[in-house]
């Protein structure tokens, strides 16, 4: 075209032809080595834990749960003090801490037993679990967890690997607490699916971790106290499940209870919404219990006379636990039973009263356990029920067999009133439902039982006449 003052025109000679980016790239091979390299070096970095650990954490604020294995559970407490023979020695957990117990002197965490709980608690838990303040049992109150009794300053664990999803300090409530966290852990319910729970560590006096951190199974995350709303040093433990709208669950609110005209205690102790505390959490020491992995020998607890069965490398056997459980009657009786005349039938002998003795806590073999509780004109002591610790997809046969006191099987029990059985973890069929004196057969009678076949854990409870617990059961791949 013509210029518009000279006249000339102008024209393009030579016109630059801008390449395609891939023909481009497809003539430089060291550019393909580069990107290769790059997406190597960054695969790499993102597989296995820490990779992607970083990567949600980075880019979306959060850990991926699919990098938490579920590998079982381990008590939150490894050790606690044997309280009575501490206080032998003048110790107490009112006036000194975790330090100064002597260490041949700490033991491991007893079983819970929502049995024994229920008739009075032991020395290790002041609170059991929905229970109350007063009593201090299981499922007589709306206290959503358990309340381990232990000096300030004991180390405190996470019972399984998780993510730590708070840390807090308040004034009041729980203190200074921490929650965790466990996601794909087996569903009771299905054995198909996986679900969440939180644990929940509370009245700490010193906190170890961070919000967002991975904990693996075992590790220390703090110590035990007594701050908040704590009226002496123990550890509030609790889980709740994956129904609960927040974490820690209380079962009730501060306006409701203000609504109520009841105070905090009033509302623990009358069971105040106990039902919400039965939907979003679950009892927390036999949820850990049913998952434990490495269960240490525990403990047989002290009697009135401050004598213990030690610490062992193996579990009680069963002759060794009768026998425990005999020098302990004996010497309930000779310091609290005195010996009184009674109607006898056929003698004109002076005879002591049959009594109804606190119930033991003593750890059961690996397929056993019983509690006693002795009836007037009974000559059964106490029952055990018996199983092979595995279950499939079928009913299952369990033998319940009467002992009298001295350990030697009762061939033709005689009791009043009937034993009842039912799900002390987990969910089954039983038949027969229940049993008289009548169906021991040679001191034995069995039950059949049907697990129900989507749950992973069973425990077996026995109540009535007599009262026993087994010990897990397990689903047999």
């Amino acid at each position: 075209m013509p210029h518009p003052r000279s006249g000339f025109r102008v024209q393009v000679v030579y016109k630059h032809k801008q390449h395609h980016p891939l023909k481009y790239a497809s003539q430089k091979f060291s550019f393909w080595i580069a990107t290769l390299s790059m997406f190597a070096f960054v695969v790499g970095n993102m597989v296995g834990q820490h990779g992607w650990y970083a990567f949600w954490k980075s880019v979306l604020g959060k850990v991926d749960d699919s990098i938490i294995v579920f590998t079982g559970t381990v008590t939150p407490l490894e050790k606690i003090p044997d309280f009575t023979k501490w206080s032998a020695y003048g110790g107490g957990s009112d006036e000194h801490t975790f330090r100064e117990v002597p260490q041949d002197l700490l033991i491991s965490m007893p079983s819970y037993s929502a049995t024994v709980q229920k008739d009075g608690s032991t020395p290790f838990y002041s609170v059991g679990y929905m229970g109350s303040y007063d009593e201090g049992g299981d499922g007589d109150g709306s206290h959503p967890g358990v309340d381990i009794r232990t000096p300030i300053g004991t180390p405190v664990r996470s019972i399984a690997n998780g993510i730590v999803e708070t840390v807090r300090d308040i004034n009041g409530g729980y203190g200074k607490y921490i929650v965790i966290r466990h996601p794909n852990v087996p569903d009771q319910a299905s054995t198909k699916k996986k679900r969440t729970v939180w644990s929940v560590y509370a009245h700490l006096s010193d906190m170890l971790v961070s919000e967002g951190q991975v904990i693996e199974k075992g590790q220390q995350i703090g110590l035990s106290g007594m701050s908040g709303d704590a009226s002496g040093p123990h550890l509030h433990f609790q889980i709740d499940n994956d129904l609960a709208p927040w974490h820690p669950y209380w079962p009730f609110t501060s306006d409701e209870m203000r609504t109520a005209h009841l105070s905090l205690n009033q509302a623990i102790n009358t069971g105040f919404h106990s039902e919400r505390g039965y939907e979003y959490t679950v009892s927390p020491l036999l949820f850990v219990q049913s998952y434990e992995t490495s269960v240490p020998s525990r403990t047989v607890a002290s009697d009135a006379t401050g004598t213990t069965d030690q610490l062992t490398e193996r579990p009680l056997t069963t002759k060794e636990r009768i026998e425990a459980r005999r020098t302990k009657r004996s010497a309930q009786y000779a310091t609290t039973v005195p010996r009184v005349t009674v109607a006898a039938t056929d003698s004109s002998q002076p005879i002591a009263p049959v009594v109804t003795p606190p119930l033991d806590d003593v750890q059961p073999s690996a397929s056993t356990s019983s509690v006693s509780l002795v009836q007037a004109g009974s000559d059964v002591d106490h029952i055990t029920i018996s199983h092979d610790g595995f279950y499939r997809r079928s009913w299952e046969k369990f033998t319940v067999t009467a002992y009298d006191k001295d350990g030697d099987v009762v061939r033709n029990p005689s009791f009043a009133g009937k034993i009842y059985f039912r799900a002390a973890f987990g969910e089954a069929e039983f038949r027969p439902a229940q049993l008289t004196a009548a169906d021991f057969v040679s001191g034995t009678a069995t039950v059949n039982v049907l697990p129900h076949e989507a749950k992973r854990s069973f425990i077996m409870e026995a109540v009535g006449a007599f009262q026993a617990l087994s010990q897990t059961m397990v689903m047999e791949r």
